[in-house]
């Protein structure tokens, strides 16, 4: 089989017909579009003042903003009632405690610190000269 030989044999195919079923699907969507698209038309005609899209799209920030300022009063409110707080004249827990015994600083190993710096380069250790 060459080229041209397939060639005419997929021009030669020809599509099947549909089923009815596949009408009758077609038929119940296209009823329920016209169904959505008039309901949408007479509800935006019921609305006294139709909003524009960029009307709708910042509207959020007023609920928000009531919100916060009674969020806010409720906590100055809540504030405002607490009773004062009594300041102790009683030694805090830190000047209170004791110093505890380390033992003899003769045993201690004295801390050092080491000068090398590791090098983003090589990733190897440099001593500094």
């Amino acid at each position: 089989m060459n080229d041209a030989h397939i060639e005419r044999l997929l021009l030669s195919l020809k599509p099947s017909q549909p089923s009815p079923e596949l009408y009758e699907r077609v038929e119940q969507d296209m009823q329920l579009q016209s169904f959505f698209q008039q309901a949408g038309a007479t509800g935006a005609a019921d609305s006294a003042t139709p909003r524009s899209a960029a009307t709708r799209r910042t509207t959020w920030h007023v609920p928000v903003a009531w919100a916060s300022v009674g969020a806010a009063a409720a906590a100055a409110l809540v504030i405002s009632l607490m009773p004062p707080r009594e300041i102790s004249s009683s030694p805090s827990l830190a000047s209170s405690s004791k110093a505890i015994p380390v033992g003899n600083a003769a045993n201690a190993t004295p801390v050092s610190t080491n000068r090398q710096v590791l090098s983003a380069e090589d990733r190897g250790i440099i001593s500094p000269s």
